[in-house]
């Protein structure tokens, strides 16, 4: 963020200040003195954005605790704040005088566990912040021990970011027991701590009791069959949770066919990532053939998952019949232009998705033809990634072609090793009679 600090007025419409220092640097004496002076006497609510900055005197405490303003949200990324000794002082002091801190985002500053820990143990009594970013901080097992028993006398907290860190399966299970009695935290990211069937299998416990976690990630963890099939088992009941990733967990074909029956039953999963699992031809078929019957889910992202030629036909067949999906994203599958081919087909009649991700599917020219084909006909689709297909120019120059007749795609992406002069020159000429196309790559 390139903006340092933000101030406005009760109805949040009119910038006051807006300094803007480069990108990485220092802030000397001379600066601080500078701002502090401009910011002493504002009475007003305000935003601080300091990203990217390397505070090496006391600037940072001047700021945070001046009292003349009220502090709503604070956003320090990247600020090396493990090396502002007085970090975790700084933010007790803001906790105690401010009572309309609502938002703060310590992302990326290596603050380690000791420092996580004293900032978990701050908010157990808070009752003004809703939103806490703590991802990328090499936090361990004393932050994860210390955020569950927050959680336990937390009652405003609805958001909490604990990506990208260290922890593992001990304290991430004392976080999920806490969400058995917690009732406020709707929104819990733990991508990439390392967790693992043992984690999966306390959340899936978790949720059998929550009833306000609506958004959860699990991305790239070690969850495998064994826990992503608990965690399926109990979404079959679980009515509050809409968003689920977990995407890299290692699931294999087992866990896929543990997704597809808990989608057979759930009413309330709206939007569901698990690429990158390996649940292959086997898998994705399962799950194609309950999304004929499943009618709340709206977004399913399946790329990189070895279906080959025989999951796009199945996902193609599943278009035929379900009329809630509108995004899709089934790219880095091997499907090959037969699999294209039959998606391709599918899509001039299925008048729900909207947004389709096909790209490094190997659809060869034959695929780029069968899609521009289905861009003849088709009228709902609005954004297609098709890059990276080895179409080759007779392809490419094909596709272009039909958005001359196309009027809804506005977004589309034919990146790839294929275009030369000839090429460009379709591109232009379609471009200058194409007026509804506004983002095109290639």
């Amino acid at each position: 963020m390139i903006t340092f600090v933000k101030l406005f007025n009760e109805l949040e419409s009119e910038i006051i200040c807006k300094l803007i220092p480069p990108k990485n640097a220092f802030m000397m004496n001379s600066v601080s003195n500078a701002i502090y002076n401009k910011l002493k006497n504002i009475k007003l609510n305000a935003i601080v954005e300091a990203n990217n900055i390397c505070f090496i005197d006391n600037f940072i405490d001047k700021l945070l605790t001046n009292t003349k303003y009220y502090l709503i949200e604070i956003h320090l990324v990247n600020c090396n704040l493990n090396s502002v000794v007085n970090i975790t002082q700084v933010i007790e002091n803001i906790l105690k005088k401010n009572n309309k801190l609502i938002k703060l985002n310590l992302k990326e500053n290596n603050l380690l566990d000791d420092k996580g820990e004293k900032l978990a143990s701050l908010l157990h009594d808070n009752t003004v912040l809703r939103n806490l970013d703590l991802s990328d901080n090499f936090l361990g097992d004393k932050t994860g021990y210390a955020i569950a028993l927050m959680l336990y006398g937390n009652t405003t907290l609805t958001t909490l970011d604990l990506s990208n860190n260290l922890m593992n399966d001990d304290e991430v299970c004392a976080i999920a027991h806490t969400l058995s009695f917690n009732s406020t935290l709707s929104r819990l990211n733990l991508c990439n701590n390392d967790l693992k069937q043992r984690t999966g299998q306390a959340f899936a416990e978790a949720l059998y009791v929550n009833k306000t976690l609506s958004y959860l990630d699990f991305g790239w963890n070690s969850l495998k069959e064994d826990g992503v099939r608990a965690i399926s088992e109990t979404l079959k009941v679980n009515t509050s949770l809409t968003i689920l990733n977990i995407s890299k967990n290692c699931m294999s074909v087992g866990g896929g066919r543990a997704i597809a029956e808990m989608l057979r039953i759930n009413t309330t999963l709206t939007t569901l990532d698990i690429s990158k699992n390996y649940i292959y031809e086997a898998g994705g078929r399962a799950i194609a053939e309950t999304l004929k019957v499943n009618t709340t889910l709206t977004a399913l992202n399946i790329s990189k998952n070895c279906m080959d030629r025989g999951g796009g036909q199945a996902i193609a067949e599943m278009l035929n019949n379900n009329t809630t999906l509108t995004s899709l994203n089934i790219s880095k599958n091997y499907l090959d232009e037969y699999g294209g081919y039959a998606i391709s087909e599918t899509l001039k009649v299925n008048t729900t998705l909207t947004a389709l991700d096909i790209s490094e599917n190997n659809l060869c020219k034959d695929g780029g033809q069968a899609i521009a084909n289905t861009l003849k006909v088709n009228t709902t689709l609005i954004a297609l990634s098709i890059s990276k297909n080895y179409m080759d120019e007779t392809g490419v120059r094909t596709i272009t072609e039909m958005l001359h007749m196309n009027t809804t795609l506005t977004f589309l992406d034919l990146t790839g090793k294929y275009t030369n002069r000839s090429a460009d020159q379709v591109i232009s000429n379609m471009l200058s009679v194409n007026t509804t196309l506004t983002a095109l790559y290639y």
